[in-house]
């Protein structure tokens, strides 16, 4: 679908900023999957950015005054209105009904919110978060019974090894377990040693089939459930990881069998880094970063730097160097940052160019004459301003 977004928007009660945030999740792709607003909550899910994720879901919760509260779900019944595999805690935002400044940024990946009360940032955000790594993975074509040696029916077995261990996640709240691929039969079946459960049609096999959760404004993400799920479909402990401590334990612990992670180590999949116990903890999505380097809040930071200039104009959706003689749509998917001049701080993903125009996604303010830009690979935009590491903001 889109990156959308609202910046800096004030609002005067709690309703006017959840009417935008549905709007939002609708423009972002996510769909309403339980509307229960008659009891202060709605429910919304999404496959992925790329619809190759299994659906999962979020619960929107506004039933306490001047609060909205998130929770994560894998499975999340309609009919019966309940939740299985649900996170350990929940991401909470502050509002007021004195008026309040609301942010809102994402797409069918991620989703992150913040308010200001007063002079307070509060800030939240689920979704599922970007593998880097662990993307050995694929779909039940056909329906799975319990039992030890079960040949399973795939999608595809490329990528996966005789003898080492993977997860499975059920798409219809079967819940997931881990287990191991005992053989390879051919392009399509493998046998697993031992299934404790039956899975549907749609489940997901892999590394890491869910890296959905939430964030709890601060350096915590809790997943849905936990890696080692055998036989409950409830989380097996805290399930709050403070991920700088996963990226230590995965360098200071030695595994024979590298697919054999637990749940921790999936979730080195959305970092750039750490410091000490610490770390930057960061969505590759279009223009946003949860936490970055000596920032202060709203700033953006980039990298990969590929060329650099001054605007002679633009307007509602491009933005105009008559210096340049670009090879067409040759940025197109990269990122554009205005760093000075009229629009400083806005960025886009660039959807395609002529030799001398960017063409993006609509702007706050357009770029004129005194715009200065750079086009880069990632840009991240701050929304926690107390730390101090990694991502550092390059020159072109």
């Amino acid at each position: 679908m889109s990156y959308a977004y609202v910046v800096a928007k004030t609002y005067n009660t709690r309703a006017d900023f959840l009417s935008d945030l549905w709007t939002q999740l609708s423009n972002m792709g996510w769909t309403l999957h339980d509307d229960q607003s008659g009891s202060s909550y709605q429910v919304w899910k999404s496959n992925g950015e790329l619809a190759d994720r299994i659906y999962e879901y979020v619960k929107i919760d506004y039933a306490t005054a001047n609060t909205i509260k998130v929770y994560a779900y894998a499975w999340w019944n309609a009919t019966t209105h309940a939740g299985l595999s649900a996170a350990y805690s929940n991401g909470s935002l502050t509002t007021a009904e004195t008026g309040f400044t609301g942010w809102i940024y994402g797409n069918k990946n991620l989703v992150v919110l913040m308010t200001k009360v007063s002079t307070t940032y509060y800030r939240t955000g689920f979704g599922h978060f970007n593998k880097k790594f662990l993307t050995v993975e694929t779909d039940l074509t056909a329906n799975a019974t319990s039992g030890t040696n079960v040949t399973i029916t795939v999608t595809s077995t490329t990528g996966f090894l005789a003898g080492s261990y993977y997860q499975i996640l059920g798409s219809q709240g079967e819940g997931r377990d881990k287990v191991q691929v005992s053989s390879i039969t051919d392009s399509t079946h493998m046998v697993i040693a031992n299934l404790p459960r039956a899975y549907n049609t749609g489940a997901r096999i892999g590394q890491c089939p869910s890296a959905f959760g939430l964030w709890n404004g601060s350096n915590v993400f809790y997943q849905t459930c936990d890696f080692n799920m055998v036989g409950t479909d409830t989380c097996v402990s805290s399930g709050g990881y403070f991920l700088g401590a996963v990226v230590g334990g995965l360098l200071l612990n030695t595994y024979v069998d590298p697919n054999a992670r637990d749940s921790d180590f999936y979730y080195l999949q959305p970092l750039i880094g750490y410091e000490a116990t610490t770390l930057a903890f960061a969505a590759y999505n279009d223009e946003y970063i949860l936490q970055a380097p000596l920032g202060a809040i709203e700033d953006v930071f980039y990298v990969g730097c590929q060329d650099s200039g001054t605007a002679e104009s633009g307007d509602a959706t491009t933005l105009t160097d008559t210096d340049k003689s670009w090879t067409s749509n040759q940025w197109a998917n990269k990122v554009v940052v205005i760093t000075a001049g009229t629009g400083t701080g806005q960025t886009r993903k660039i959807t395609s160019n002529t030799a001398t125009a960017l063409t993006v996604p609509t702007w706050v303010t357009n770029p004129n004459n005194t715009s200065q830009y750079v086009i880069v690979d990632e840009a991240y935009r701050c929304l926690y301003s107390n730390v101090s590491y990694v991502v550092a903001r390059e020159s072109c």
